[in-house]
Order: structure tokens, then sequence, then C-alpha cells
């Protein structure tokens, strides 16, 4: 491998979601001819490093600084995708971030972001940090309108553009989650209950959403995927709706492992969900898709861009509307669906252009899809 090495600056790989973003950026690294390490904060689960080595990627923990010292003045630098730039992040993570970056361009690397989520950060500190981290001129290509505008704000002097989620990047992702053996024979919940941002699955109408079900597949097993299996976020959300509904015969899926959770979503008929990347998961599997609307604006731009059917059921619940609802979740259009996810997935191609062009994507064939690879190309797939 000839050229610089890619150092990715990622969010915490626990959840499933940003592992996947990570196995996208590590093909497009791989694919151009790099060796590629990922920054973490503090070293994750063995579970999870494990994964992150089988995609031929490095970790390296920001808390080693002699080891950081040798290899950051080597490689070109990218932030991103995921949720990267908020402001929760701690103070000693984002110093040691922008301690690193500054290494990288001491040593003549280029640094830019790939499709990141920017969310509204506010304190003076905070907002000067995160301006520290990127220069004048350097590009940043953000996920959705939404990052656009908290973008521009944060990042006056600095180049913004819109791109994509690097999930609808065509490549290893999309092999995962596409079959064509796969039988759908299941309903699929992944759950997101966070009470700091006030967002729930639940709601007074979720035991009419989940009779509706019942009725229109009842021989459908219940699985309860969980992206982040930890008891304060997915992992308890199933069990409180397994113990509240009563829904003991409903397996859930917690093993940390992104190529399960890519099977699963393979053998649904339908998701319900509230979580982004979920979402996403299942329009790359082709599968039919419901939207819980916990108020969460990137969830909202997702199903503009797609037409995905949404319900809100905080509220009283409306039989009539819920079963309506889920009729056109299953019976959605899918000939529009692929043409947006053309336009989304070229889209995404744009995230690297500032560290090499289009190199490490795959070209899309007409309908949307991945143009076919090669058996050594498919093995690298999660």
């Amino acid at each position: 491998m000839s050229k610089r090495p890619l150092l990715i600056f990622c969010d915490t790989l626990v959840n499933l979601g940003d592992l996947a973003l990570l196995a996208q950026s590590v093909a497009a690294g791989r694919s151009q001819g790099r060796q590629v390490y990922v920054r973490q904060w503090a070293p994750p689960p063995p579970v999870i490093a494990r994964q992150v080595e089988a995609l031929g990627a490095t970790i390296v923990s920001e808390r080693e600084l002699a080891a950081l010292l040798r290899l950051a003045p080597r490689c070109d630098a990218v932030i991103g995708g995921g949720q990267m730039v908020r402001g929760n992040v701690s103070l000693p993570s984002l110093i040691a971030m922008i301690w690193t970056l500054m290494l990288v361009r001491l040593g003549g690397g280029r640094v830019s972001g790939w499709g990141m989520g920017v969310g509204p950060v506010r304190g003076r500190l905070t907002r000067s940090l995160w301006r520290l981290v990127f220069r004048p001129g350097e590009r940043i290509a953000v996920r959705d309108a939404r990052s656009l505008d908290h973008a521009r704000r944060l990042f006056p002097a600095r180049t913004v553009v819109q791109s994509a989620d690097m999930a609808f990047l065509p490549g290893t992702l999309h092999r995962s989650l596409t079959a064509p053996d796969s039988e759908r024979t299941t309903v699929l919940i992944a759950p997101c209950i966070e009470g700091s941002e006030g967002r729930s699955i639940d709601g007074d109408g979720f035991p009419t959403l989940l009779a509706c079900v019942r009725q229109q597949m009842p021989k459908a097993p219940l699985v309860l995927a969980c992206h982040d299996p930890r008891p304060e976020v997915d992992g308890g959300a199933a069990d409180w709706l397994i113990a509240y509904y009563d829904l003991n015969d409903a397996q859930k899926l917690d093993d940390s492992q992104l190529s399960t959770l890519c099977e699963a979503y393979r053998h649904a008929m339908l998701t319900i969900t509230n979580r982004l990347h979920a979402s996403i998961f299942t329009l790359l599997s082709d599968g039919a898709l419901l939207v819980v609307d916990d108020g969460s604006d990137k969830m909202r731009a997702l199903c503009r861009d797609f037409g995905i059917p949404s319900i809100r059921i905080s509220g009283p619940p409306d039989a009539a509307v819920i079963a309506k609802t889920l009729t056109a979740a299953l019976n959605f259009d899918r000939k529009a669906r692929k043409k947006a996810m053309v336009r989304i997935a070229r889209r995404a191609q744009g995230n690297l252009l500032a560290l090499g062009g289009h190199a490490g994507t795959q070209p899309l064939d007409r309908s949307g899809l991945v143009a076919a690879q090669s058996p050594s190309a498919a093995r690298q797939a999660p």
C-alpha cells in the first residue's frame, strides 16, 4: 500500500450503526491502497475490536499518546461518518482530537469530514474547540440538510457541502444486507428509548400497533434488534417492551455482531423503528419499513426522501389510522424507492472527493444496486 495511511475518527463503536459506517469508510480507504487506523477515545469491547480487525483496520486509543505521536504525522485523517459534531462530547476527548489532527497537518496530511451528522453546539468553549477541529478551506461533507445548516453556523469559514450518510455509499454494507435467497418471515422492531433526548418508540398507541401487526401478519415471529445492546440504551428498551407488553415469544437480538444484525434485516418482512440506521439498513435490504415518529428531525428528513410511512403513537391511539399506515408500509412503491436510492447513493459518493475522488466506491447499475462484484471483493463484506 503506497498512499498515506488513513486515520478515521468515529463515534463509539458499541452502536452497530456506527460500526457499519466504519466498515464503509475502512473499505473505501483500503480500496485506495491505504492502511487504515481507527481512533477511539477508549478501547471498544473485545467483541467490537475483533470485528474492526476483521475489516482490516487497526484500533488506536487516543490515550496512547506515544503511538499517536508516531502515527498521526504519516496519515491523512477523516472525521465521520455518524453524529460526530455535538455539544455533549467530553472536553478531554475533543482536545485530544484537536491535538492529533494538529500532528496530521504538521506531517503534511489532509483532514476532511465524511457524511457527518452535525447537531447544535452550545457553549462558547465547546464551539471554539469544535472550530479548531477543522481549518479554513478544509472540506466538510455532512449527511443531511439539518446538519448542513448547523455546520454552516458552526464553521462559517469552512467549506461545507451536503453529501449523504456513509451507509448509502455503495459497497460492503449493501452486499451484507442483500441476499437473493433470504426468506422474509419476521417482524423486526429496532427500539430506541432515550430519555435525555425525549425519544421513545413506546407510547399509548404501541399496543394498538402491535395488535395490527399480529392481525395482518399472524404467523410472523417478532425480533427485537438492539443496535446498541447496553442496558441503558437498546438492551434496556427491548427488556422493557418484552416485560411491559408480555412479548415473551419475541427474540431479543443483542450479540453485538454486525453480521447477525444484517442477517436479521434480510429476513424481516417489516421493520418498525425510530432509529436512523435501523431505517437505513431496511432501505438497503429492500424491506418494508414503518417509522415511529418521536420528533426526530433526521428521521423526518429520511421519511421525506424515501416516502416512508410514519406514525406518531404517543397520543391516544386511532386503530384505523394505524392499520392504514401499516398497510401503506407493507405496500411501498419499490420503483420510487429505488430512484431515491440512486440519488442518495450518488450523493454519498461525494464524501470521498477530498481524499482521492471516487476511489473506493462501487458503480451503480440502472436499478440503483451495486454492480456485480468479484468473489474476492465480496469476501471483504462485514
